[in-house]
């Protein structure tokens, strides 16, 4: 069993903690340990957006990556276009 931790929250968060917890069969830690997650994903991604955007500010920056992502676009060969596929 993992090591664990007592954290203190408001009673509104424990009670939501409770709800969602309840909701979705799970414990208060799982649905935390969710919340955390994707709060990193969505920091992540914000990073990623926000520096996309400083990129695309200097065209020549732009051009480069943009030449780089296309001399690579198509190139995965993952088999999957052996597979049926319909649109």
């Amino acid at each position: 069993m993992a090591a664990t931790a007592t954290i203190r929250v408001d009673e509104k968060t424990r009670e939501k903690l409770v709800e969602l917890a309840a909701k979705e069969h799970t414990t208060l830690g799982a649905i935390v340990r969710d919340a955390l997650d994707r709060y990193e994903r969505d920091q992540f991604f914000a990073q990623v957006r926000e520096d996309l955007i400083c990129l695309r500010s200097n065209p020549d920056e732009w051009n480069d990556y943009m030449a780089e992502f296309k001399s690579i676009d198509g190139t995965l060969a993952d088999g999957l276009e052996d597979l049926p596929w319909e649109p």
